[in-house]
């Protein structure tokens, strides 16, 4: 019988999940390649299956210049992308995701594994035109919401060599060359590509001609959900669960596995919730209980993480999320039930003492109800748990505070996004309420 560490391990290794990204070709009649467009009055009408370069070049000089984002803004720098973009405002096209049925294709290839899933949206974003030269270096979408998981991006058959897309995550990279693969096509058509927001992707710059697309947003379009079969790997990983929790030898008291999430999900920042300046530090009286944000995150995980989620549902495994800062000068994670806003001037101060003292874990814990993980570096732990994976460190999130000691300094904090699984003891393994 393999060792329990050895079977955390297979568990863990069973949280795979097909590509965060997805793409192909489609057909497309001449009718739905048309775009009419134009600002202040002036519309032109093009059609994108025949257009010549001399058509596409007075389309792209009536472009904007594209932006993207950077610190929740606008940037306008052609070193980093160099293209144009029109806002949905500005122009319209006879062809239609749904009518097209890809909402379903993005429903059936990106929701692996959900026992439900939320029906979905695409939301008309922006046309961009890339000519000769240009580009967009590797980047990440920005959601645009809370219920936004990804983006949908359709490339016209507008004759273009170049202009490459590319994704890569977790070490892994896929390349769509529409201008090829439009080419290949006997019938006229159209490339897709759909994509998680928290996959990075660029778009090499084009030797000839002019790439066009449309990007859509993608959305969850409300909670109540619809059922789906679970495939190989969520089978495995519900055997692997199984295995475990029907060993005695297995956490024969109870205790708590944790799960680092594989994806980004756009959380706001939150003020502190602990007001009662009687407490002790570090010994906070609040309840832990996470956040609204968190328990209205569970209805939109993506991939595996949803997997996960899905699996322990059916074992009757109760689950919650939770946000674990980590301070990189004394190597301490704490568990919060919320980003916290370490900008926020309200708790600096307790009866004249600065609050961030030495010491982020205590303001983390007094402040917000954190509770101290198992460490090696003396801290009492406030609640045990068993790691089985952990998150990619593209998911850690950086944030600046002011640390004050005898002097301000800046100092930095990471936290990332965690799923915690509450396993019963030896038989009475079921710990979620039906």
């Amino acid at each position: 019988m393999p060792s329990i560490e050895a079977r955390l391990k297979t568990l863990g290794s069973y949280l795979v999940e097909r590509p965060p990204v997805f793409f192909g070709t489609l057909p497309v009649s001449p009718d739905k390649c048309e775009l009419f467009y134009g600002k202040q009055g002036a519309v032109r009408r093009l059609n994108l299956a025949t257009a010549s370069q001399d058509e596409l070049k007075v389309l792209s000089d009536s472009c904007d210049k594209a932006t993207f984002g950077l610190a929740q803004e606008d940037v306008h720098d052609e070193s980093y992308r160099k293209a144009g973009k029109l806002d949905n405002a500005d122009f319209a096209m006879h062809f239609n995701v749904v009518e097209a049925g890809l909402l379903e294709v993005i429903s059936d290839e990106l929701f692996e594994g959900k026992k439900k899933k939320a029906p979905i949206c695409a939301e008309l974003y922006k046309l961009n035109v890339y000519g000769e030269g240009s580009f967009f270096k590797p980047h990440l979408d920005t959601p645009r919401g809370k219920t936004m998981f990804g983006s949908l991006v359709i490339t016209f058959p507008t004759k273009h060599e170049g202009g490459v897309l590319t994704f890569r995550h977790e070490g892994k990279e896929w390349s769509v060359d529409s201008g090829k693969l439009c080419a290949e096509k006997e019938e006229l058509s159209a490339v897709y590509a759909a994509f998680y927001s928290d996959v990075e992707h660029e778009v090499l710059p084009v030797r000839k001609g002019y790439r066009v697309t449309v990007t859509y947003n993608l959305y969850f379009e409300s909670p109540k959900q619809v059922g789906n079969r679970i495939h190989a790997d969520g089978s495995a990983l519900r055997a692997a669960f199984a295995d475990l929790i029907e060993d005695t030898t297995f956490m024969s008291n109870g205790g708590c596995l944790g799960f680092g999430l594989r994806h980004q999900y756009p959380l706001n920042k939150s003020q502190y919730i602990a007001r009662d300046h009687e407490r002790r530090w570090g010994r906070p009286e609040v309840k832990y209980v996470p956040g609204p944000e968190l328990r209205a995150l569970e209805q939109y995980l993506k991939g595996g993480d949803a997997l996960l989620k899905q699996v322990c549902d059916e074992l009757k495994l109760k689950t919650s999320l939770g946000i674990v800062y980590r301070d990189p000068n004394e190597q301490v994670e704490v568990l919060c039930p919320q980003v916290v806003d370490l900008d926020d001037p309200e708790p600096r101060t307790l009866e004249g003492e600065d609050c961030i003292h030495d010491s982020l874990i205590h303001w983390l814990c007094y402040w917000y109800g954190g509770k101290v993980l198992p460490n090696r570096d003396g801290w009492d732990s406030e609640m045990e748990v068993e790691w089985v994976t952990d998150s990619p460190k593209v998911n850690a999130v950086r944030q600046k505070y002011m640390a004050y000691g005898n002097e301000p300094q800046k100092a930095y904090t990471y936290f990332r996004i965690c799923l915690f699984v509450t396993v019963g003891p030896e038989g009475l393994r079921e710990t979620l309420d039906d």
